[in-house]
């Protein structure tokens, strides 16, 4: 299975940094395209694109065209429809809108019935300001999340080379707990509330187009000042040796800033699919007729999508407030969470693509499914705090995190390079599979020698360490197992397409 078959399995799940590329598209399409003038109005030059000639003067700095790429690179499990917009009467000038080529596009209803969804716009001036905006502040969202997601990011936690966390970073984090992100649901409850005129009443009056501008305006300050909170996150760092206690209190530090960092990223990642669904209800003329009953599945869809926003949001903010030891567990079941999609984009996938080779795909499914396993396992601690891990110090929880955190990521990318046609892509290297099944033994030695030592204690209770050790024993054989049974399904399967190795 290549990478350019997986993406098309099932719409991605929310989480951290899991952006796969759906396919690309030319901006021939009716959002992209109206999308890409609009961004060439902000450059003041035409995109690389387009055949945009338009230069309009809006700002000296260029900053990236947004991309088909918006539409498909997000984080939110909430399918995204093809653009098709409504009909447009424009009480001003009629003509200027409904002309042949807007008439033509009645027919063209895309499989659906009922009644024309029309709207009428007071203010066409005002729309187009107010689209422009939006188009400026999708930009904006798209520019931040490539600065801030984890490819792209300062240091790493566990970094101590170039940069370490700023004295601001409670302050500003604070801000943002306060602050900022409480702002953003009444922010995006007025974004939507502009739209329900619109749709249930046909109508698009310029008051509302000229608060959803400031609402606009008021969205672009707080993203704004997130993202100077972040970059605020860090500094540089100067050689100076850290004394023990010191080093333990600066790297707890630097893995709490990263991981905040990471969840503002999945909300600008979530803000910018709602900014591109609203988008797509805007009564624009360029685009196609849908049906009454369409437009109001929609705007539910995008209602959707604002609850999902407002709650990543609500998440960090409780996230803030919880210890260090309940954090740490999170992030295991985070990756355990991540997994699971991983597992259910697999189990699917043979039911979408018939003409495949299915028995490496079934095999690698219990493979998944004890990765899965082992996060639930290690999370437990938070929960039961007779487990042993919650005797942890802070430095061996941190040295835990680093040794898995990475394995998510190359379970995916493993996954991702998995062949399923019967001829295969590319010629076939089984040493891989040999490194998949060293993939947890750092942690598992990690694990087994904290629990040997505490068992080794006269005043622990009597076989209470032994039970946890037997239990990730019997995991690591299962997982082996898991291993070996793919290894031999798979080089069955493509016996004639190895390597020499």
């Amino acid at each position: 299975m290549s990478s350019s078959d997986l993406g098309k399995a099932i719409p991605e799940p929310v989480g951290p940094d899991r952006n796969p590329t759906f396919g690309t598209r030319g901006p021939e399409s009716d959002r992209e395209a109206l999308l890409c003038k609009l961004a060439c109005v902000q450059h003041s030059q035409p995109c690389s694109s387009c055949s945009c000639t338009t230069t309009t003067p809006y700002r000296t700095r260029p900053s990236p065209v947004i991309t088909p790429e918006d539409i498909t690179n997000q984080k939110l499990h909430v399918h995204v429809s093809g653009p098709r917009m409504p009909r447009i009467t424009n009480t001003q000038d009629p003509m200027a809108i409904t002309n042949i080529q807007e008439m033509s596009l009645e027919g063209q209803q895309e499989g659906t019935e009922g009644q024309p969804y029309t709207v009428k716009v007071m203010s066409p001036g005002d729309l187009d300001s107010f689209a422009t905006a939006l188009a400026r502040l999708i930009d904006l969202v798209k520019r931040k999340i490539n600065q801030f997601e984890r490819k792209n990011r300062h240091p790493t936690w566990d970094d101590w080379g170039s940069n370490r966390v700023s004295p601001e970073f409670e302050s500003k984090a604070d801000q943002i707990k306060r602050i900022l992100l409480p702002s953003i649901p009444g922010q995006l409850d007025r974004l939507c509330d502009m739209l329900s005129d619109p749709i249930y009443l046909q109508k698009l009056e310029a008051p509302q187009l000229q608060d959803g501008m400031k609402v606009l305006e008021e969205l672009r300050s707080t993203v704004d000042q997130m993202s100077s909170s972040i970059t605020a996150f860090w500094t540089p760092a100067h050689c100076r040796f850290f004394p023990n206690h010191e080093r333990l209190v600066e790297r707890s530090r630097g893995y709490r800033c990263e991981r905040v960092q990471s969840k503002l990223t999945d909300v600008f990642f979530n803000l910018n699919a709602l900014l591109l669904r609203y988008f797509d209800l805007l009564p624009l003329p360029e685009y196609k007729t849908i049906t009454m009953d369409q437009a109001k599945l929609e705007y539910g869809e995008l209602v959707g999508y604002m609850y999902l926003t407002e709650e990543c949001g609500d998440h960090l903010i409780q996230w803030l407030d919880m210890s260090e030891l309940w954090t740490i567990g999170e992030h295991w079941e985070e990756m355990a969470d991540e997994l699971a999609g991983l597992l259910e984009e697999l189990v699917e996938f043979p039911s979408l693509h018939k003409d495949i080779l299915t028995k490496p795909l079934h095999e690698f499914v219990p493979i998944l499914k004890l990765s899965r396993l082992f996060f639930n396992k290690i999370s437990e601690f938070t929960s039961d705090r007779s487990h042993p891990m919650s005797e942890m110090n802070t430095d061996q929880l941190l040295n835990l995190i680093q040794l898995t955190v990475s394995i998510p990521a190359k379970l995916t990318t493993f996954y991702d390079e998995i062949e399923c046609k019967h001829q295969p892509l590319q010629i076939i290297d089984l040493t891989k599979v040999s490194e998949l099944a060293k993939l947890f033994h750092a942690p598992l030695n990690l694990l087994t020698n904290y629990l040997s030592d505490q068992a080794a204690n006269p005043n622990s209770p009597q076989d209470f360490h032994a039970k946890f050790i037997q239990w990730y024993t019997d995991w690591q054989y299962l997982f082996s197992l898991a291993v070996r049974r793919f290894h031999i399904a798979y080089r069955d399967a493509y016996s004639i397409f190895l390597t020499a190795n």
